[in-house]
């Protein structure tokens, strides 16, 4: 993950106030719908400890909490987990946000339940996807679960007939130089890596058992794991 292009990203989004960043609007309540629709039957428990990694400014991790869910995210943006923070305040929320290194975290072994990872796996090479693996595993109680959500990379060139796109991939790195622009004109470099349903399978089946891979969308994938 490139931390500095991740960290003026953030910083826009959140300066420009974008309502689909936001939990209490209705976009974002669109956004996280996904969350009560196919995380509901996961939280059993009368504490269920959960986890949002790359929580961004606490969409989900709202959203886990209105499930019962005792919830902490943590992101590596500054803005974003002060913006989470502000929210938090204005509708009375016990959720937990930190700053902090997803391949680096700083949490004890065995602390949660249940740990999600949406949609941000394209932002990160293989060699950190590797750590956040083992990270995840760390962190999760036995039998604990991991939900990733993402889309699937030949998915997106087919359905965007994106080959031009190509040009811009490193073979040996997996990378896109890609760039982002905001609703507000700017453009900003978004560095991105080339990810499959059948690989992120592949490096998170070393610390996991994949227990069910489902299409929640017409884009969207999410697979859940249980820690071995």
């Amino acid at each position: 993950m490139n931390l500095n292009s991740a960290k003026k990203i953030t910083k826009a989004i959140v300066e420009i106030d974008h309502p689909l960043f936001d939990f209490r609007s209705k976009e974002a309540k669109i956004n996280v719908k996904w969350v009560h629709m196919y995380l509901k039957h996961y939280v059993t428990k009368k504490v269920c400890q959960m986890l949002d990694v790359g929580c961004g400014t606490g969409k989900q991790s709202f959203a886990m909490e209105e499930l019962g869910a005792a919830v902490t995210g943590i992101d590596c943006s500054r803005e974003a987990i002060k913006y989470a923070n502000n929210i938090k305040k204005n509708i009375k929320s016990d959720c937990n946000f930190i700053i902090g290194d997803y391949t680096d975290m700083p949490f004890n072994k065995n602390t949660f339940d249940i740990a999600i990872f949406p949609k941000n796996i394209i932002e990160c090479s293989y060699g950190e996807v590797e750590k956040i693996s083992k990270e995840i595993k760390k962190v999760l109680k036995i039998k604990g679960l991991f939900v990733l959500t993402m889309e699937d990379g030949i998915e997106k060139i087919k359905r965007e007939k994106g080959y031009n796109a190509l040009k811009k991939y490193q073979t040996r790195t997996g990378k896109f130089n890609e760039n982002i622009i905001l609703p507000n004109g700017k453009k900003y470099y978004y560095p991105i890596y080339f990810w499959t349903i059948a690989y992120a399978k592949y490096i998170f089946s070393k610390n996991f058992i994949i227990e069910r891979d489902r299409k929640i969308d017409s884009n969207l994938h999410m697979l859940v794991f249980k820690k071995k």
